[in-house]
């Protein structure tokens, strides 16, 4: 159905551009781009334009920062991306995304969306390699009237996380964002825009052991930098069903000036509570979110300079229950025992001289994390920088791209502190190693290459290439085939 849908797309899609120059359209124009609205297909400066592509993702880190996801990834994808302009009054716009892969190594995480829920995580001791399949699909309308004009949008994700050896979690996730926007264009040519969103969040979890012998390792629910729900540890249902369920709710503001001025300002907010099924859906665990992103510039149609500063705040809520003796678990109150403060705040410049782009940041960012009985802190901040140089080409038929960039990051330090006394020793030797991988000095160089090859006006085919190697071997690569239409 998706590709049925994108050939009736290509069919129906009028546009006076060609593929190569539209594609060259969108790798080279500096136009702000806003794309957290539910309008902006129809606030995007492209003209139609639309994709399929099938490529393989993958990451290898000798010493990952955060082990829960893994030491190596690796993922086939299917892409499907639409931008369909009926007329200049109205727009469609959708995405359709079908991964599948394996995560290698996981450590200290049972849970699929680990920085989501995080830090009320599953965890078993052993640990193992975990295989993934994700569908994501999404769309949205959007359309102009008058000065006015209106937007509808939704998406929906579902993901399977499971392991083939004990312990064996199988995690299934769905989460269901529909959004709205409304603005409207003034007399002097800006574009104001104002959108909101709604996100339905559910995670169903289950540990196995299928070894005739027993368990061979403890579950535990974590509750924040070594600490962990004692109550719950081991290998019965309590310990081994769990399911996160939540809602969020997010604004945003876009401003689009007529003479190069811009400026995005978002705001969200998410609520995830962590159930035990096993107990009548008793809730013990509770993450609350919020999230505030703000940037801004000025571009022309040579050079873009802009400015960011995002910052958050995650606290999580452990609930005490009773001991039990009604045949259920109860809820009797709650405290705030986790909190993370993090700050990101930087700049970024791009430059077109020609067939080249150049580009260059830096920002600055850290955290501060804290659980408060017993005391527990983790804190890091550093300065992330990088530079970037591409050159793009038509000849004839053809367009060619390759791109390099460098990357590095500088640590400020890193801050731990974890009573000993309190904390199991392999989670005191984890978080040890955390912070001496907080406080690596990172350097990083990568290349990308693309060739597309027109072979009708609106229908080209392209191939790339991308990877990135760091000094501390934390390394990215991916390649990609695909149709533009």
């Amino acid at each position: 159905m998706p590709l049925l849908l994108a050939l009736f797309l290509l069919v129906s899609a009028p546009d006076s551009l060609g593929v190569l120059e539209r594609s060259a359209q969108r790798e080279r124009s500096l136009a702000p781009r806003p794309e957290k609205t539910a309008s902006s297909a129809l606030l995007s400066p492209f003209a139609a334009y639309s994709s399929v592509e099938a490529g393989v993702d993958g990451t290898s880190q000798k010493a990952p920062l955060f082990p829960e996801e893994g030491d190596h990834r690796l993922e086939g994808t299917l892409r499907i991306s639409l931008l369909s302009r009926k007329d200049s009054t109205s727009a469609v716009g959708g995405k359709v995304l079908y991964s599948n892969g394996i995560k290698r190594n996981v450590l200290w995480n049972s849970t699929s969306d680990y920085f989501l829920v995080y830090p009320y995580a599953v965890a078993d001791s052993v640990g193992g390699d975990c295989r993934r399949e994700q569908y994501f699909f999404s769309g949205s309308y959007a359309f102009r009237k008058g000065a006015w004009h209106y937007g509808f949008a939704g998406s929906y994700r579902a993901l399977h996380e499971w392991r083939e050896a004990d312990p064996r979690p199988r995690n299934i996730v769905s989460d269901l964002t529909l959004g709205l926007s409304t603005g409207f264009r003034l007399s002097s040519g800006a574009v104001l825009d104002a959108g909101v969103k709604y996100l339905r969040y559910s995670q169903s979890s289950q540990i196995s052991f299928y070894n005739t012998r027993g368990a061979n390792s403890s579950v535990f629910h974590l509750t924040g930098l070594g600490s962990h729900y004692a109550r719950f540890a081991g290998s019965n249902s309590m310990a081994t069903t769990t399911r996160y369920g939540g809602s969020g709710i997010g604004a945003s503001l876009s401003f689009l000036g007529a003479k190069g001025w811009f400026g995005f300002f978002s705001y969200e907010m998410t609520d995830i509570v962590h159930y035990l099924p096993s107990q009548n859906e008793t809730p013990y665990q509770e993450v609350v979110v919020r999230e505030a992103r703000l940037s801004g510039g000025y571009a022309t149609q040579k050079w873009k300079v802009q400015a960011h500063v995002n910052g958050g705040f995650r606290s999580g809520l452990e609930y005490v229950l009773d001991n039990g003796n009604r045949g259920l678990v109860q809820t009797l109150m709650r405290f705030a025992m986790f909190s993370r403060l993090s700050f990101d705040a930087g700049a970024q410049g791009t430059y077109i001289a020609g067939p080249f782009l150049f580009t260059g940041g830096l920002a600055a960012e850290g955290f501060h994390a804290q659980h408060n009985y017993p005391g527990r802190v983790l804190s890091s901040a550093g300065l992330d920088s990088s530079l970037g140089a591409s050159w793009l080409q038509g000849f004839g038929s053809w367009l060619l791209g390759v791109s390099a960039r460098a990357e590095g990051y500088v640590p400020f330090g890193a801050q731990l502190i974890i009573p000993e006394q309190f904390t199991m020793p392999a989670l005191t030797e984890y978080y040890t190693l955390r912070k001496e991988r907080l406080e690596r000095f990172r350097l990083g160089a990568g290349l990308s290459v693309k060739a597309q090859r027109r072979l009708l006006r609106s229908l080209s085919v392209y191939a790339g290439a991308d990877c990135l190697v760091t000094n501390i071997q934390d390394n990215t690569y991916k390649l990609f085939i695909g149709l533009n239409f």
